[in-house]
């Protein structure tokens, strides 16, 4: 079996400060994805590849948290795009990284796939993650 490099995976909940973390790799010189750029949620600002990003919304139910994917299919989904990722990252000359809030509900199967991780989890305390997405809530209900 060949060497495959592992993805760095920025692991933490949504207004947890993976943006920031993330940000900070991308600068430092780690491939964080083709299409990484400031993507606009609803209200909120967060960096995110959109390859990962969309594979992900398509495996979790973002309400539920629930796989609603078929397991092998995304696990052939994630093995597609691991493989691909790291290629993108080794033509740019950077390791590969990647970051998605989802990516917390898919550990197991990263980990069952075969797919060599090496997680960075960002501790923010949590009241202040509360605090944050009560203020996203806000801007969202004032804009609508």
């Amino acid at each position: 079996m060949a060497f495959a490099e592992p993805i760095i995976i920025v692991l933490g909940p949504r207004c947890g400060g993976t943006s920031a973390v993330a940000g900070v790799l991308h600068h430092l010189g780690v491939f964080m994805g083709a299409d990484f750029t400031w993507t606009y949620r609803e209200l909120d600002k967060t960096w995110e590849d959109a390859r990962l990003s969309q594979l992900c919304r398509r495996a979790f139910n973002e309400r539920s948290l629930q796989l609603q994917m078929d397991p092998r299919s995304f696990v052939a989904r994630l093995r597609s795009w691991a493989d691909d990722h790291r290629s993108a990252a080794r033509m740019a000359g950077r390791r590969p990284g990647a970051k998605d809030p989802l990516l917390c509900l898919a550990i197991d199967v990263i980990r069952d796939a075969g797919i060599p991780m090496l997680p960075v989890v960002v501790d923010r305390p949590f009241e202040k993650v509360v605090r944050s997405e009560e203020h996203t809530s806000e801007l969202q209900s004032h804009h609508d």
